[in-house]
């Protein structure tokens, strides 16, 4: 740029090199972009000068390619650094799903280097270890909360402490599969689809035959109510162990 300023204050036609050092100037505002850190700036002022300069055996055709090269590196870098933190902080503020689409994002990039994939792979595994803890505790809290059931004064009592867990034990199922249903593969979740159906059958069935061996109806309900809970309460544990 300083040899064509230079070239133009002593040529007879200064005018014939104006577009030339408008080009050399454009080039130096996409440099003082990347220098900035300001890449969809430089970027986009890169992509204008391919436009213009046509010539692939010119300096500048060759600079212009690797700033634009160097920029959009730069750009990926940058967002993938500003999505991973954001990532980080939604783990940090137990946002686990939040956490997790922002980590399927950076996934589905393949733009990645190997470096960051590794990261979003500790990211996630440090994110199933949070996510894992968080039902274990839910399963301390119920497990914690069944001693009452021994303490029932009378059977109606027991009866109403069972089926209230038997309630909360199966809301956990659900959210266990749910999240399963997330870290699983096709395969393996539609295998333990299928396996959840005949399960329920079995806990079904089972909860009809404790039932049918009590005369009382009261005790009846009791039976069918404390099969339903063990059943599903070992699920839960049997879930927990695939996490």
């Amino acid at each position: 740029l300083e040899y064509y300023l230079a070239a133009q204050a002593e040529a007879s036609d200064p005018s014939s090199l104006d577009a030339t050092i408008q080009l050399l100037e454009d080039f130096q505002t996409a440099q003082d972009y990347v220098d900035n850190e300001q890449y969809t700036e430089a970027a986009a002022a890169l992509k204008q000068l391919q436009n213009w300069v046509t010539d692939p055996s010119s300096a500048l055709y060759e600079a212009i390619e690797e700033l634009l090269a160097e920029a959009q590196a730069a750009q990926s870098d940058s967002e993938f650094a500003a999505d991973f933190q954001r990532a980080q902080e939604y783990l940090a503020n137990s946002q686990y799903d939040q956490c997790a689409a922002m980590l399927d994002t950076l996934d589905a990039d393949d733009t990645l280097t190997d470096d960051q994939k590794s990261q979003v792979a500790d990211l996630r595994e440090e994110l199933t270890k949070e996510q894992k803890q968080t039902f274990a505790d839910r399963i301390d809290e119920l497990e914690q909360s069944d001693l009452q059931i021994a303490s029932a004064a009378t059977v109606e009592d027991e009866l109403a402490l069972t089926a209230g867990s038997f309630e909360s034990w199966d809301a956990l199922l659900m959210d266990m599969y749910d999240y399963l249903s997330t870290i699983l593969n096709a395969d393996q979740y539609a295998a333990e689809e299928a396996s959840f159906e005949q399960w329920v059958n079995e806990r079904d069935s089972g909860a009809e035959n404790a039932a049918s061996a009590v005369e009382d109806e009261t005790e009846a309900q009791l039976a069918s109510y404390s099969f339903r809970q063990s059943y599903t309460k070992a699920r839960c544990y049997r879930l927990l162990d695939m996490m």
